[in-house]
């Protein structure tokens, strides 16, 4: 179950209005609607899951250690965290383990990263089985990599 903590207050600040564009899709519009909202809101909004504290984070290889692919998601899920940190931006776990700053703006990618921790989980699974220790990897995709 998620949680909403309030950490400090701040003063409030309106928010633009969701684009066109953005009007168009009830979904988008409804997150970018909620973002709002939370942006308006006294303080920097936290959203924690209770049962985070009894898992460790993990590396990439140990996320992908079951067979099951479930698995693989459902950990992201469990260690999923997302912050508020004004300005349009929300600082999120993702894969389990790593932090990356995402754009509220962002209607496609971002919600995801946000609410589940992982984008694709098979191209993910692809890159811990192709890029091992010790090589390098250059990520030159047009979207967002990590």
């Amino acid at each position: 179950m998620t949680r909403w903590t309030f950490l400090n207050r701040r003063e409030s600040r309106a928010s633009t209005p969701p684009s066109a564009p953005l009007r168009a899709s009830g979904f988008r519009h409804n997150f970018a609607e909620s973002i709002s909202r939370a942006m308006e809101g006294d303080g920097v909004q936290i959203s924690k899951n209770r049962e985070n504290a009894n898992f460790a984070l993990v590396s990439p290889r140990d996320l992908f250690a079951s067979p099951n692919p479930e698995d693989w998601e459902g950990r992201s899920r469990r260690l999923c965290f997302a912050a508020y940190l004004g300005d349009e931006t929300m600082l999120c776990r993702i894969l389990a383990r790593f932090k990356m700053y995402v754009s509220t703006l962002d209607v496609g990618l971002g919600p995801h990263l946000i609410a589940d921790g992982f984008w694709e989980m098979w191209i993910t699974k692809a890159m811990v089985d192709v890029v091992k220790p010790g090589m390098v990897c250059i990520d030159a995709g047009a979207n967002v990599g990590y």
